[in-house]
C-alpha cells in the first residue's frame, strides 16, 4: 500500500482537481483509485447517491455529509488491500485536530 500512497502523493494536485470537478457535477462522493492492474492506475469518482457506490463503504456516506465541505475522500485499493484517505483542502482548518481531541476525551 505504501507504494500506492507515494503515487497518490506525487499526483495529488491532479487528483484534487478531478475530485473538485466531479463533486461540482455529481455531488458528494469519493475518488476511487484502483491499482489492481500492475503498473496501472484507474481512477473513477462515484457519488454517494449512485447505485455504483460500493455497499461496503456505506458507513462513509453519513461522514461525507457531516464533515466540512473542504474534506475530500480518496479510496485507494488493489486486489488485496485498501485504504480510505480523508484530506482537508483548507490549510487553516483544525477539523482533524479537534476531531482527535474529541475522540481522546470520549476515551477518558
Amino acid at each position: 500500500m505504501e507504494g500506492y500512497i507515494n503515487v497518490v502523493e506525487n499526483r495529488i494536485d491532479s487528483l484534487v482537481q478531478i475530485t473538485i470537478k466531479e463533486r461540482k457535477e455529481h455531488g458528494l462522493g469519493c475518488l476511487f483509485l484502483n491499482f489492481s492492474k500492475p503498473n496501472h492506475l484507474d481512477c473513477a469518482y462515484i457519488s454517494i447517491t449512485s447505485d455504483d457506490f460500493p455497499e461496503h463503504l456505506n458507513g462513509y456516506k453519513e461522514r461525507m455529509k457531516t464533515v466540512p465541505s473542504s474534506i475530500i475522500f480518496l479510496y485507494v485499493f488493489d486486489q488485496k488491500d485498501n485504504k480510505m484517505i480523508e484530506m482537508d483542502l483548507d490549510k487553516n482548518s483544525k477539523f482533524f485536530e479537534s476531531e482527535n481531541k474529541n475522540k481522546n476525551n470520549d476515551l477518558n
